[in-house]
């Protein structure tokens, strides 16, 4: 009966060379890897920053319209009151 393992070849040692070269890929793959991701996560960042900034700009917009329409409404009251001499304090609560 023969051994099934023996006819296994040995694998020869890695040298000094050799051992560096692959530690030298290793950490040259990891450097790679954690450079893309933060390029990734910077992107992502500033993609969501932007958004935020166009949606804050978009109710300021509103906002600002709201309070115009309603500061017009009210002047536009004030002066019928004003300068409507017939317009009694009644009347006006009326409108």
């Amino acid at each position: 009966m023969t051994n099934l393992y023996a006819h296994k070849a040995a694998r020869p040692a890695l040298n000094q060379r050799q051992m560096l070269l692959v530690a030298a890929i290793v950490l040259l793959g990891a450097a790679i890897t954690y450079i893309a991701c933060h390029l990734v996560d910077r992107a992502e960042k500033e993609s969501r920053r932007n958004s935020f900034q166009r949606l804050v700009e978009s109710r300021i917009r509103l906002f600002e319209s709201a309070g115009v329409n309603y500061e017009e409404l009210l002047f536009s009251l004030r002066n019928i009151f004003i300068y409507d001499s017939d317009l009694t304090e009644k009347e006006f609560t009326e409108i």
